[in-house]
């Protein structure tokens, strides 16, 4: 898409806060580094500008409503794009001043009508990971690091503002996807994974006991009321969806993992922070990395969260304690792995497939609101890594119920 020109030049003003410039040109860029968007189109452009010290450029990654029909009407109709906006101009500007680091992308211009323009985080030497590659334990633990100081700055924003974060930008009281409102379009695709969760455990988990799968088949029904802030522990505002696209990396020159920059904020909630930390883990990592590790990431994001709430002459214990943010690790648990499950069940579908239902408005719909089991259990059959994660993401979410409780 082309920038207007006033859009050009709020974004040079945004970046450089100053109006000593001059646009000199604005052209398409290279697309590449660009992953597949559910909620949203994507582009690049590099504008040039002058200013009184001389010429420079500035690269910017830009979201726009999706083009096809059928889902244009559904994000319009969710609201997901406006909520990334008013998130951005009400909040994530403020976060990332106050970080200057890269935890979250700046952004130059936001607006509902449907364009928000924010920096190309790919010339700052970030990338994703491959989407079906589960990440080790260095990249969890920088994703793990940028979560906690996420955190942190709702707790620190509403210390500084006297008021709850839900007060700050009420956007985030309701779901998007997992809405308890039956007519919600959101609600729809929700209705779809659940039904993909079911119908994997009918055929492939036939060795659970009866009354393991009922108590899960139970849950997955009320999970529309589940999906709600927690009265027993503080909450923050959640990103809420944490799988492989939505997080980047940065390296050093020895390849380390410098930095973990997570981005696209358009189901943003507000929930205990374990939310985020469960979904996180359960939709990038394997099940030896949480087993072997959990307890050390945990530790490691009560630290860096600790450490960022002092800097605000904030105690952690007056927020949560170590015991409280273990019971509330608890308390998350059931949700964070659900929405993991079906998170992947749509994100790890085999391009070739997306490509076919994404191709018409008609097949996106019937994908979208009706009978995606077939699609999901035909692609199990030829894809064997797809079926391997996805047994293992719903046999995760079924083992928490085989209790004698």
């Amino acid at each position: 898409m082309a920038l207007q020109s006033r859009d050009i030049h709020e974004v040079i003003r945004s970046y450089l806060k100053s109006n000593d410039f001059e646009i000199i040109s604005c052209e398409g860029a290279d697309l590449d580094g660009i992953c597949t968007g559910f909620l949203s189109a994507q582009d690049k452009a590099r504008i040039r500008f002058k200013t009184s010290r001389g010429e420079d450029e500035l690269h910017v990654f830009m979201k726009t409503l999706p083009d096809a029909a059928y889902h244009r009407e559904n994000i319009l109709a969710m609201g997901s794009f406006h909520r990334e906006v008013v998130l951005f101009n009400e909040v994530l500007n403020k976060y990332h001043d106050y970080l200057k680091d890269n935890s979250i992308p700046a952004c130059y211009l936001a607006r509902s009508e449907g364009l928000m323009v924010m920096e190309d985080l790919l010339k700052k030497g970030f990338k994703n990971k491959p989407l079906r590659e589960t990440l080790d334990l260095e990249h969890c633990k920088k994703t793990i690091e940028t979560l906690a100081k996420f955190h942190a700055l709702s707790f620190i924003m509403e210390k500084k503002e006297g008021r709850k974060m839900t007060e700050i930008v009420p956007v985030i009281k309701t779901e998007m996807i997992m809405s308890k409102d039956e007519n919600h379009v959101g609600r729809k695709g929700a209705l779809a994974q659940i039904r993909c969760m079911k119908r994997v455990t009918e055929k492939y988990l036939t060795h659970v006991p009866t009354k393991v799968v009922e108590k899960a088949v139970y849950y997955l029904d009320n999970l529309f009321d589940e999906m709600k802030s927690s009265k027993l522990y503080p909450n923050v505002l959640s990103h809420a969806d944490l799988w492989a696209n939505n997080i980047m990396f940065s390296y050093d020159d020895q390849g380390n993992v410098k930095e973990a920059c997570i981005f696209d904020f358009q189901l943003a909630t507000y929930k205990a922070p374990g939310y985020d930390i469960q979904q996180f883990l359960h939709c990038c990592t394997d099940n030896d990395l949480r087993e072997r590790h959990f307890g050390n990431l945990m530790r490691l994001y009560y630290n860096v969260l600790s450490r960022m709430l002092k800097s605000a002459a904030i105690d952690v214990d007056d927020i949560m304690n170590w015991e409280d943010f273990e019971n509330m690790l608890k308390e998350t648990q059931p949700t964070a792995v659900a929405t993991a499950c079906m998170f992947l069940i749509c994100v790890l579908v085999p391009e070739d497939i997306l490509k076919d239902v994404m191709s018409s408005d008609e097949k996106y719909k019937e994908y979208y609101e009706g009978n995606r089991e077939q699609y999901i259990l035909e692609a199990m059959e030829k894809d064997m890594e797809f079926k391997r994660r996805i047994i293992q993401s719903v046999t995760n979410f079924i083992n928490l119920f085989d209790t004698d409780e």
